[in-house]
């Protein structure tokens, strides 16, 4: 039960079990911030401390330092060191040290726990194997990226797992990649998402969320929330567009919002259309006269423009600002790994607006492009040319449209 943003109890009824069993939250009157936790759930009754800044600092079971930019540095005797993309890449103390290596994208690549090496295989943004000192294990994993099974080179299966609606799982956790695709860290008992850490036991995380507050989202007035209190439809996006040139802090901050509040309904809209497709019969059309392979092709420009914008800069993506002349709005280079947001059109800043041309500029990055129709660029919103051009565009011509594609996101 939540008002708002705010979760107020989370009751399970386990397999094999009749007896239910219930986590409830207290807060902070002043502050609506998770003070303690009561019940019989693993989470049991516990109180919670914070910092200056917000940060988790003691949860009754594990005591954090952080430092001035957030980032967790020490606990249990152990310090954390973080690159330039704030990634963890050592964990050093109590005569363990373990080192981690990321690619561009952010996925774990390597782990080295004394000296012993873990290689992940991915396939896409797919975890399907690990290799530990010449074994290969495969990683089987649920439409989240959550892993669910471990098989061996013959097809026996090692160990299952599975997830309790909010990341928690049923069997003992493993200091490996674990819900949703992040590593999780056994010392902890956290999920290291990058960008903050996750306890799935409480569905909460341990610092503010680094994006402001977005006002056409009530669930981001809860700065510690996880995926809007929808674990099942949502996971949490930990990366975006890279900050290119021209930007002032306050334009950037409006921009970076956007994006991320973005990333959530481009992956919502693109798993409803997967959906749709597959819910299709052979020759079947949805009411709108689209097909399962053009519902398949939106939702595959979708991902690829979400990759972009999932992409942190880390992969060479990046948006710039630029003040431009007319009513242009912003600019993606097609195929390629730049967008540049116009920051002197009137709508820069309103965050619907922003949203689409972050999306449609994205979707040139994703190769799509807007050819003349009837002697104008098919565009949603433009001139009353440009809008006719739009509505009376051929179906097989909506599909590659970036402006029809992103209709699907903002209907």
């Amino acid at each position: 039960m939540a008002v708002s943003s705010t979760l107020e109890s989370e009751t399970l009824i386990e397999p094999g079990r009749s007896e239910s069993l219930t986590v409830y939250y207290r807060y902070n009157n002043g502050l609506d911030r998770l003070i303690g936790t009561s019940g019989n759930r693993k989470a049991g009754n516990a109180s919670v401390d914070y910092d200056a800044r917000g940060n988790i600092t003691d949860n009754s079971h594990v005591e954090m330092s952080y430092n001035l930019a957030n980032q967790m540095t020490a606990a249990l005797g152990k310090s954390y060191t973080y690159d330039g993309h704030n990634r963890r890449v050592k964990v050093a103390g109590d005569g363990d040290t373990r080192y981690y290596l990321y690619s561009q994208s952010g996925q774990l690549l390597l782990s080295e726990d004394n000296g012993v090496q873990t290689n992940y295989i991915y396939l896409g943004s797919k975890l399907i194997a690990e290799d530990r000192q010449a074994t290969t294990t495969f990683i089987h994993t649920d439409r989240l990226g959550s892993p669910v099974a471990r098989t061996n080179s013959t097809g026996a299966v090692e160990s299952r797992r599975h997830y309790q609606p909010f990341g928690d799982t049923y069997e003992a956790p493993s200091d490996d990649i674990g819900y949703t695709g992040h590593k999780y860290d056994n010392d902890l008992g956290l999920s290291y998402m990058q960008a903050r850490y996750y306890d799935s036991v409480i569905g909460r995380f341990y610092s503010n969320d680094p994006v402001g507050f977005l006002t056409d989202n009530v669930h981001s007035f809860g700065r510690y929330t996880y995926v809007n209190n929808n674990p099942y439809k949502y996971v949490d996006p930990d990366g975006k567009y890279g900050r290119g040139s021209g930007w002032t802090d306050e334009k950037w901050k409006k921009f970076d919002s956007a994006q991320k509040a973005l990333g959530e309904k481009m992956a919502s809209a693109s798993e409803s259309l997967k959906s749709q497709a597959a819910g299709l019969q052979e020759g079947e059309s949805t009411s709108d006269g689209y097909s399962a392979s053009d519902l398949t092709s939106m939702a595959s420009s979708l991902d690829k423009g979400l990759a972009a914008i999932n992409d942190n800069g880390t992969g060479g993506h990046f948006a710039n600002a630029e003040s431009m002349k007319g009513n242009l709005a912003g600019t993606g280079v097609i195929g390629g790994k730049t967008i540049t947001m116009n920051t002197s059109h009137a709508n820069f800043g309103n965050n619907q607006s922003t949203k689409f041309t972050i999306g449609h500029e994205s979707l040139h990055n994703a190769g799509l492009t807007h050819p003349k129709h009837i002697g104008f660029v098919p565009y949603r919103f433009g001139s009353f040319g440009q809008r006719m051009s739009y509505k009376n565009l051929p179906k097989h011509k909506q599909v590659t449209n970036p402006d029809h594609v992103m209709s699907q996101v903002f209907p």
